[in-house]
């Protein structure tokens, strides 16, 4: 099996940018504010930018969602998230949403993926 110029140049892009998350979520210090010491302190200020921003924080969560499942493909840890910041219906609803837009959206480009002459009758079996 030969791999492809462009495959391996997608694939140095994808492990740059976890790299350079991954960096500047220690260089700013980031895990500070995953502390639980910290989430007590100001648990007050955190419910109450919540409350204020709802709207904002639900599309950014549901925009990110569909970005990890999509890219990822487990659920677990937005599930998770959206159950401490939303609540359990409102964090449902968000979740249930962005992760099958998520896993339809893999599903469709590994569909698209296998469109070549052999496996054409798979492509047309699995649109019926």
């Amino acid at each position: 099996m030969q791999i492809s110029k462009f495959k391996i140049m997608l694939l140095g892009v994808y492990i740059t940018t976890v790299a350079i998350v991954v960096f500047l979520f220690f260089y700013y210090g980031v895990t500070s504010f995953l502390n639980p010491e910290y989430l007590m302190n100001n648990r007050d200020s955190i419910f109450s930018y919540i409350d204020r921003y709802i709207i904002i924080i639900a599309t950014i969560y549901f925009v990110s969602s569909i970005i990890w499942v999509f890219l990822l493909g487990f659920a677990s840890i937005p599930a998770i998230f959206a159950g401490l910041v939303f609540g359990s219906y409102l964090g449902s609803v968000l979740s249930i949403f962005s992760f099958t837009i998520g896993a339809t959206s893999v599903s469709y480009t590994h569909l698209r993926a296998h469109e070549t002459g052999r496996n054409l009758v798979c492509r047309l079996l699995l649109e019926k």
